[in-house]
């Protein structure tokens, strides 16, 4: 072979060496962009593991508060099914008053009319009765007037 040849030879070498060398430098930093990917992606789900723990954490309070909230609407439909026992005993102790009250005033429309000196002392007495009456009637209703105010304000709460 020649030497024009050989050094044709060489420069065909050199140039293939300088391309492998430039290849190989370029796969280095493609290896490099890629590691840096890879880290990014490591961090990436490393953040996405932290929200779904996150996630996870604020559903099992969500769950917790609706068993809160379920409690409470027992709790609640309890007392109001006590306030309505209530309320049906307060009806039929007005009705038994109503009909006490309805009893006294036919015995007295009798007494006037068979006894006119006994009327006033047995007017006393059922004054006397009704008075201890309309307090613990007067009572009930206060007591009745509180529970429909705190039934009132929780209503209000609760929406």
């Amino acid at each position: 072979m020649s030497e024009e040849k050989l050094d044709k030879l060489i420069d065909i070498f050199m140039d293939f060496k300088n391309e492998m060398t430039e290849f190989k430098n370029e796969m280095t930093e493609f290896k490099n962009e890629m590691t840096e990917f890879k880290n990014e992606m490591t961090g990436f789900k490393n953040e996405m593991t932290g929200f779904k723990n996150e996630m996870t954490e604020f559903k099992n309070e969500m769950t917790e508060f609706k068993n809160e909230m379920t409690g409470f609407k027992n709790e609640m439909t309890g007392f109001k099914n006590e306030m309505k026992d209530f309320k049906s005993e307060m009806i039929e102790f007005k009705n038994n008053t109503e009909s006490r009250l309805s009893s006294i005033e036919g015995k007295l429309d009798r007494i006037e009319r068979n006894q006119v000196e006994d009327t006033n002392t047995m007017l006393r007495v059922i004054n006397e009765k009704l008075d201890n009456r309309d307090h613990e009637v007067q009572a009930l209703n206060k007591r009745v007037f509180k529970v429909e105010t705190e039934i009132e304000r929780l209503a209000n709460q609760q929406q």
